[in-house]
C-alpha cells in the first residue's frame, strides 16, 4: 500500500475559499479542474471539502471556518496571498482567455518571460494568485 492515494500529487496545496460550491464551479470553468473524489457537504448541502485535479496537479479546497476560526481567504483578509500557484499548461494564452472569461482578474497578461516560459498571472475570486506557463525554452 502506498503512503498516499494514487490519484493525488505528492504536494497538494489546500486553498481556503469563501464558498466551496462556487469555487468548484469557478475552477472548472476558468482552469479546467475537476473533482476527483466525493465532494463532502454538510447537512445543509454546503461544500466542506473537495479535491480537484488538472492533469497531474491536485488542489484541495475548504471553506472558511472548516477547521476552526483561523482560515480566511486572501480576499477576506484584504491582503495579497503569501504563496502563489504556478501551473504548466499546453497553451498559456488559451487558458488565460478562458480564465478571464470565467471571472479571473488579470495580474499579468500572457508574455514571453525572461526565464523561457510564456507566462501570465491571474487572481481567482477568493484572491488566490495563479501563474500559468508554457515552456518555450
Amino acid at each position: 500500500m502506498s503512503y498516499k492515494p494514487s490519484h493525488y500529487a505528492q504536494l497538494t496545496p489546500c486553498l481556503v475559499v469563501q464558498d466551496g460550491g462556487k469555487a468548484i464551479d469557478f475552477y472548472d470553468k476558468a482552469f479546467g479542474f475537476q473533482p476527483i473524489d466525493e465532494v463532502v457537504k454538510d447537512e445543509k448541502g454546503a461544500v466542506q471539502y473537495a479535491a480537484l485535479k488538472f492533469g497531474e496537479s491536485t488542489i484541495m479546497i475548504f471553506p472558511e471556518g472548516s477547521f476552526g476560526p483561523g482560515g480566511k481567504t486572501p480576499k477576506h483578509q484584504g491582503a495579497a496571498p503569501p504563496v502563489s500557484l504556478y501551473l504548466y499548461v499546453p497553451d498559456t494564452d488559451a487558458l488565460y482567455a478562458r480564465a478571464v472569461a470565467a471571472g479571473a482578474m488579470t495580474i499579468l497578461e500572457p508574455h514571453d518571460a525572461f526565464w523561457g516560459d510564456r507566462f501570465c498571472k491571474v487572481s481567482d475570486p477568493d484572491g488566490h494568485e495563479w501563474g500559468f506557463a508554457t515552456f518555450k525554452g
